[in-house]
């Protein structure tokens, strides 16, 4: 028998192979305790009395939060696993939001602090941590795919400094935004730009000592905003004070606002979110 002949004979008789494993994805991961705890206390309208508690547990889980960011930062820098099953959910289910918050975690903790704002129309997309660079990675994923009426854009915080990490320059926090605001425009999708929010001080957070730096920044997303034609919300009318930083009783650890800040920012988002809805 010729050598093919025989070949596909045995190719024919043999069992198949099965295909390689293959690791899913997104493999399911369980939130670590202290980062829950940790958000629960920002947003407390405790005046930062949970916040020690919190900060002991985070201390605790160092190695868990440190070995995930680790793992995070080879697999899935930008986290399109993180939102990546809710927004396939949305999909199958026809829905299409009309407002996509999208940001690091100021928007994430908004989404803790006052649930009743992201129903049912509004979806919160933030990831604590995260620079402009990420989210500007999956901003296609988690906004445009999605098909607002209107995004919610803010980021920056963490672009400043955040626990030693390397500071992005202002012109690189604008470009990141400019390049969002450019996919929502070309996908016909509103948009509101926020400013990067006051902050007062913090051991964790470089921002703390940047109100200058802030508020040049924001001059120019707002001259952003009407070079682009779109609606520039500054929440510094809400929750700031006169040097920058954020009003007493509106922030728990310097930087992120508590309850009551996001019920003064409320107002000032919902009429944004009117005007660019028009």
């Amino acid at each position: 028998m010729p050598l093919a002949l025989l070949a596909a004979a045995v190719a024919m008789t043999a069992p198949a192979a099965k295909p390689p494993a293959v690791a899913p994805a997104c493999p399911p991961r369980a939130e670590v305790p202290a980062l829950a705890a940790l958000r629960d206390a920002q947003v407390a309208d405790d005046r930062g009395a949970s916040l020690p508690a919190a900060m002991k547990l985070l201390v605790a889980d160092l190695p868990a939060i440190s070995k995930n960011a680790q793992d995070d930062a080879r697999r899935d820098w930008p986290a399109l696993c993180r939102y990546r099953a809710d927004n396939a959910r949305l999909h199958a289910a026809g829905m299409r939001p009309r407002v996509v918050f999208i940001g690091d975690s100021i928007t994430e903790n908004w989404g803790v602090a006052d649930p009743s704002l992201f129903a049912p129309t509004t979806v919160d997309r933030g990831i604590a941590g995260q620079t402009s660079g990420q989210i500007l990675l999956r901003f296609y994923q988690d906004v445009v795919r999605l098909s607002p009426r209107v995004v919610h854009l803010n980021a920056g915080t963490n672009d400043l400094g955040v626990m030693g990490s390397t500071v992005v320059t202002d012109d690189e926090i604008v470009d990141n935004l400019r390049a969002m605001i450019d996919m929502a425009q070309a996908n016909r999708i509103a948009v509101v730009l926020t400013g990067i929010l006051p902050s007062t001080g913090s051991t964790l957070f470089h921002t703390s000592g940047e109100p200058r730096r802030i508020r040049a920044i924001n001059a120019r997303l707002s001259q952003l905003a009407d070079e682009r034609r779109i609606v520039f919300v500054d929440y510094a009318a809400a929750i700031g004070d006169a040097e920058g930083g954020i009003r007493a009783g509106f922030t728990n650890d310097g930087v992120h606002p508590n309850r009551a800040a996001y019920a003064a920012m409320r107002p000032l988002a919902e009429r944004a979110i009117a005007r660019a809805g028009r």
